[in-house]
Parts: structure tokens; C-alpha cells; sequence
């Protein structure tokens, strides 16, 4: 089994410690380091990186489904409103920790960016890189605390961050986890009387928990150090997953928008057959087969033999039924004749929609007198009786 050299860089992105950790007897130690030069692998060594959590957002989420694609492009949306800059300007990583559960991992792009100039820079392989947090065991319902010097690192369930002392008490006193693990080397002094202490050696429990445990490795994706030659290779086929994407989504589009338009013009012919019960209740099964022509040509008959209708009564159906076909949101609710004139209650989805209806009645039917009543509103929509009279 190879061996392992852990190193911790800062916020700044200098290193700070190293950790030797051999795998065949199980013993860690540490050395200070202060700059990427000072880093030095042996042949049988691979180096792991490790950022401050202060520099990586980690956050567990939930994403109802198996094709890595769809994980990979829903990650950013899903975790976006935890974000305090812009989707494209982070980086994400993942892995998987339960049934369509994920635990993420995200840092700013020039972050991962200056890593790797280090890196190259200095000549230095390395394929993982993780958040401190995973140095700190990550339990259901449990708070673990890590003390290292003057600080804490904090992992709840794989979210977590860094804080001073002080800020640790206040942390603990407002955590809703049943257990609280406090890992240390030496004793600390911490308020809270719910906390568990576990002493341990610091650099050795670290470094078992980073190899071994399920950490988020955040050399995925464009900075994966495995997949660079295979991208190079076949560039071809994301080519070709995005046409299939996009020709995907333009045939959901246009099937979702012909649905919509069939959806539409089956409501306007239910819509026209009720008119046509409403206007002539003895209509014949041809007419109720095909409403608007039935309509249409209804009105035509009866405007061609206006003598036979002193009160104008079917030509003033004629200018509503045209009216009506230009505002298809309004609905008849009555229809009667008194004297000579023609009184139509109509409902309207509100009071704009109302007067359009009016205005467009009165360009149509220029031989009408057309003026509306009181109107009466009631729960999403407005009533009102329009009076129709011969000029």
C-alpha cells in the first residue's frame, strides 16, 4: 500500500502543515511547511490536498435521479440559493451518500484554478484534493467537533465550517443534534454539559479519516486529473450529447406547445357549443356537430330576411356573435328582448376585459345604440347587462 503526504494549505492557498501518513504501520506525523517548494514527494508517495472549510461550501442535497449528466447539470440549481456569487463562478463536486442524496461540494473556480498553477509550477501530481470538514467523522443526528490549536473544525452530517472557541460555544448552543463528539489531543474547554470528549491523536486521526472515509474528491469534472486524456481523445462525444440535448428539448417544446394550442381549440368549441344551446335550444345534430358554422349561418339567414324581424333581434345576435369571436374570455349568461330593445348579460374575467368587449360591440354593430349597466362583482370575475337598441 502506498504511502500518503496530507498537506493543509490556508485561506491564502499556501501550505501550511504536511502530514506523513504510512499506511503499513499506521503512524502519522507532521511538519510545518510554509510555501508549495517545500513540498517533497518520494516515488511510493501520493500527495492529498486539503482546503480550509472556509473556502468550500459543503451541503447535502437531493436530486431524484441516476443519469450522471442530469446530477451534474441539476447540482448548481439545486444548491444555487446558498450561493453568495454567481453559479459560474464555482465549482462542483459530489458524491453520492444515499438513495437520490448527494453530498456537494463547492469552491470558486479561480480557486481550483491557482491549485493547479501551484501544482504544475512546482511539478506535483495530485488527483485529490478535499475539504477539511471530511477530517471529521460525519454521523446522523451527531455534531463532530475537531480541536486543532486555536480553532475548531465543525462537520454535521457533512456540512460544516471552521470557528474559533468562542464562537464554537454559541454554535453548540444552538445546534439541534441529539449527540455532540468533541475530538482533541488535550482537554478543552467548551460550555455546553451534553458534550462528549474523545481524545485522540490529531494528525493520525485525521489522516485515517481523509483516506478512508466518504469524502468529496473536488478534482472533478474539467479539473479531473484521470479524464484529461480520454476529453482530449473523444471531445466528440459531449459534442454530440449536447446536440441530443438540444434536439431533445426542442421536440418537448414543440409537442408540450401543440398539446397546449389542441387543450385551446377543444375548449373553444366546447365554449361555441354552449352558445349554440344556449341560442337556439331545438339546434339540429349537424349544427351541434359543427357549432360555429351553425352559427355563422344562422345569423347569415336571418340578416338576408331582416323583414321578417321587425326588432332587429337576430341582427343584434349577429353583431354579439361576432363580437364574441374576438373575445372569446367572455361569457352569455341571458339573453332577452324587451320593447325594441336587446338586453344581453354577459360575465367577464375582470373590468378591462368588460370594456374591450363593449368597445368592440359598438364598432360592429354601427347601427346600435350600445351602452352597459350596472355592473356587479363577484369572486374573479364582473357581470354586467348590455342594452342594445336601433339608432
Amino acid at each position: 500500500m502506498s504511502d500518503y503526504v496530507i498537506v493543509r494549505i490556508n485561506e491564502q492557498l499556501v501550505p501550511e502543515f504536511q502530514i506523513n501518513y504510512n499506511t503499513k504501520t499506521a503512524s502519522a506525523h507532521s511538519s510545518v511547511v510554509s510555501s508549495w517548494s517545500q513540498i517533497t514527494l518520494q516515488t511510493h508517495q501520493e500527495l492529498v490536498l486539503v482546503l480550509p472549510a472556509l473556502l468550500v461550501l459543503s451541503k447535502e442535497v437531493k436530486i431524484p435521479s441516476k443519469n450522471d449528466e442530469v446530477i451534474k447539470q441539476s447540482l448548481p440549481y439545486a444548491i444555487e440559493e446558498n450561493l453568495s456569487t454567481e453559479i459560474e463562478e464555482n465549482h462542483f463536486a459530489y458524491c453520492k451518500s444515499g438513495e437520490n442524496l448527494f453530498d456537494v461540494c463547492v469552491v470558486a473556480k479561480k480557486v481550483m484554478q491557482e491549485i493547479n498553477l501551484h501544482l504544475e509550477k512546482n511539478q506535483l501530481e495530485c488527483k485529490k484534493l478535499y475539504s477539511e470538514i471530511f477530517s471529521v467523522p460525519a454521523s446522523p443526528e451527531t455534531l463532530s467537533i475537531l480541536s486543532i490549536d486555536d480553532y475548531f473544525i465543525i462537520n454535521n452530517n457533512n456540512q460544516g465550517t471552521r470557528l474559533s472557541q468562542q464562537l464554537v460555544n454559541d454554535y453548540v448552543s444552538l445546534t439541534d443534534a441529539k449527540k455532540v463528539h468533541v475530538y482533541a489531543s488535550k482537554p478543552v474547554n467548551l460550555s455546553s454539559e451534553t458534550i462528549e470528549y474523545k481524545q485522540v491523536d490529531i494528525h493520525l486521526f485525521q489522516a485515517k479519516l481523509l483516506l478512508n472515509n466518504r469524502a468529496v474528491n473536488l478534482f472533478q469534472g474539467l479539473y479531473d486529473k484521470d479524464t484529461d486524456k480520454e476529453n482530449q481523445i473523444k471531445p466528440w462525444k459531449k459534442s454530440l450529447t449536447l446536440v441530443a440535448v438540444l434536439v431533445m428539448s426542442w421536440l418537448v417544446i414543440n409537442l408540450f406547445q401543440l398539446w397546449n394550442i389542441t387543450q385551446r381549440i377543444e375548449e373553444i368549441k366546447y365554449k361555441q357549443h354552449e352558445l349554440l344551446i344556449k341560442l337556439i335550444p331545438n339546434a339540429s345534430s349537424s349544427e351541434l356537430n359543427n357549432p360555429y358554422s351553425a352559427i355563422q349561418s344562422r345569423l347569415k339567414y336571418a340578416q338576408t330576411n331582416k323583414s321578417n324581424n321587425r326588432n332587429g333581434f337576430i341582427e343584434s345576435l349577429l353583431y354579439v356573435g361576432q363580437t364574441l369571436s374576438q373575445h372569446p374570455n367572455i361569457k352569455i349568461v341571458s339573453i332577452r328582448q324587451r320593447d325594441n330593445k336587446i338586453e344581453i348579460k354577459i360575465n367577464a374575467p375582470n373590468v378591462s376585459k368588460l370594456n374591450q368587449f363593449q368597445e368592440s360591440l359598438e364598432k360592429i354593430a354601427l347601427t346600435r345604440h350600445v351602452k352597459t349597466g350596472t355592473r356587479e362583482t363577484a369572486k374573479g370575475s364582473v357581470s354586467s347587462v348590455i342594452t342594445m337598441e336601433k339608432l
